[in-house]
């Protein structure tokens, strides 16, 4: 379950986007992301960086993602590969951006019970507040999954490690699986999304069973 849980701490999807600019830094420590990208919440050249820092009850760790200019097509759907680092240990998990709708996939064929299939979306950019939506989210386990989403907020401005970002969107997922007849949450998470930039901020807490929270904050990106 380890791609699992690296999974659903950094639950980001996205496609490449034409870069118009770098980001720039105003004053006060405020991020004008407004001219990184065109009309993406997760630009996903190749070379693109994302650092964040993980705080699990109290302890911290870093990670970092990378953008590789590698392609694979799954459920249908084109997805880039990205490299997460963490812990000393390389791993590839893929994202992709169909239309308005933000997803990633991850996949561990261990050839038993433990195999994963996972294909979440956590983001639909043009949902107004308040509006949800449901699909299957493949399999852990064994055990089939399904993902529920809600839009929060919108056009937010958020400060992350003393740093602002504007045209955030807050979005909720939550995890669930079968348990008879009714699906029960196992996995809930808040992502925090900044047009031209990607996920600033993620909140996860494993559920079932039941484990501390994980806050998954931005340190610094270089968008290409």
């Amino acid at each position: 379950m380890r791609k699992f849980l690296l999974a659903a701490s950094i639950l980001i999807a996205g496609c490449s986007k034409e870069i118009n600019t770098k980001p720039v830094v105003a004053a006060d420590n405020e991020i004008s992301n407004a001219t990184a990208t065109t009309d993406t919440y997760l630009p996903l050249t190749a070379g693109t960086i994302w650092s964040y820092t993980n705080t699990t009850g109290g302890v911290a760790d870093q990670s970092k993602l990378t953008v590789l200019n590698r392609k694979k097509t799954f459920n249908g759907k084109s997805y880039t590969a990205v490299n997460t680092y963490k812990d000393k240990k390389n791993d590839t998990i893929y994202y992709n951006q169909t239309s308005h709708k933000y997803y990633i996939y991850t996949k561990e064929d261990t050839g038993d019970a433990d195999a994963l299939d996972l294909e979440i979306l956590f983001l639909d950019d043009n949902l107004a507040v308040g509006k949800t939506w449901q699909q299957k989210a493949g399999s852990a386990n064994g055990i089939k999954l399904k993902c529920y989403g809600k839009i929060l907020q919108k056009d937010i401005t958020l400060k992350v490690n003393g740093k602002t970002y504007n045209n955030v969107i807050h979005s909720y997922v939550e995890i669930r699986k079968p348990i008879t007849f009714f699906y029960i949450v196992v996995y809930k998470q808040d992502y925090y999304v900044a047009k031209g930039v990607g996920v600033i901020k993620n909140v996860s807490k494993q559920v079932l069973p039941a484990g501390p929270a994980t806050n998954t904050d931005i340190n610094s990106f270089t968008i290409k």
